[in-house]
């Protein structure tokens, strides 16, 4: 028994209906073309709901900046960066690099930049509040004295935490607590500028650098602060879940960067420390006289020769 080519019988069937060869090519080649544009219709529509997924994982990432830094300026100068490079390297050792291959390397590069910036945020930001915590503290605050240097700034620093913290604790439990720290955070940032700065330093206890600032303004935003503050009040539920309205007020420590000796000889990153240091026991001083109060640190002052205290270092 002869067994007909299937190939053969499907060229006989083509010719019968007036299909030959270069018209089944012409046939296969516009299908792979439609294939193709969907393909890349498919790719386009993917691209943008990327695009838009990472512009609000950027958005949310500049939220967390400070005033002296910009996420999404430093997340494209990277990937323009390795974009470049990339380019570079594959016309050197190809002679020529696809546009197409270069985007989407630069895209996974960029993503994996945007995931360190946003862990690198996270752990920074304190979970209880929404402030930034000590560690953010410890890298940016000698960057921006660094920088108040340079412009020839005055800067000031601020130690704040709750009075009686411990009372209300032990009195409304540990919710209660927690409720009034973060109320307390919220009223303090309330009081601040743009580009005034607001660390939870632990426990209850809180640092506040204020930009361009000298120790007479760095009173009066204490001050303007501990008023707030004073006039506040939260409602809670104690531990036997009776709904209570509670006060609950502060003491501030304050020091001038024109109180700090030998500046000249002292890192950023050392005169933070000495100036939190200086605060914090100005600080002691106002719990000493009675709590709910602002203490200047009782350092010495620099002047200039017209009597103006002094923003050099």
């Amino acid at each position: 028994m002869d067994f007909e080519n299937p190939k053969k019988k499907q060229e006989d069937h083509n010719q019968e209906i007036g299909l030959d060869a270069s018209t089944e090519e012409i046939a296969k080649s516009h299908e792979a073309t439609q294939s193709e544009h969907a393909n890349e219709e498919e790719y386009q529509i993917k691209k943008r709901k990327e695009a838009i997924e990472m512009r609000k994982r950027i958005d949310n990432l500049r939220e967390s900046d400070t005033p002296y830094a910009d996420s999404v300026e430093e997340l494209a100068y990277k990937e323009n960066e390795f974009r470049e490079g990339y380019k570079r390297d594959l016309e050197e050792t190809y002679g020529s690099a696809r546009p197409k291959l270069v985007e989407k390397y630069a895209d996974k590069y960029s993503t994996g930049v945007l995931l360190e910036a946003e862990a690198k945020s996270d752990s920074w930001k304190d979970s209880l509040t929404g402030l930034r915590n000590k560690s953010a503290l410890e890298f940016e605050v000698p960057k921006m004295i660094s920088f108040e240097i340079r412009e020839g700034h005055s800067y000031s620093i601020l130690v704040t935490d709750l009075d009686d913290f411990k009372k209300i604790n032990d009195i409304y439990g540990h919710l209660a607590g927690d409720k009034a720290i973060k109320n307390f955070a919220t009223v303090t940032k309330n009081g601040l500028r743009e580009s005034d700065m607001v660390y939870r330093f632990g426990g209850e206890e809180f640092v506040i650098l204020l930009m361009d600032t000298n120790l007479r303004e760095a009173k009066i935003v204490a001050e303007k602060i501990r008023s707030m503050l004073e006039k506040n009040s939260l409602k809670i539920l104690d531990n036997d879940g009776k709904e209570r309205l509670i006060k609950f007020t502060t003491s501030i420590g304050v020091v001038g960067s024109n109180q700090m000796k030998n500046r000249v000889n002292k890192t950023p990153k050392e005169i933070m420390k000495e100036m939190i240091r200086m605060a914090d026991q100005a600080q002691y001083q106002a719990k000493k006289e009675g709590k709910n109060k602002v203490v200047a640190y009782e350092g010495e002052e620099r002047k200039d020769e017209k009597g103006r205290e002094s923003a050099s270092v």
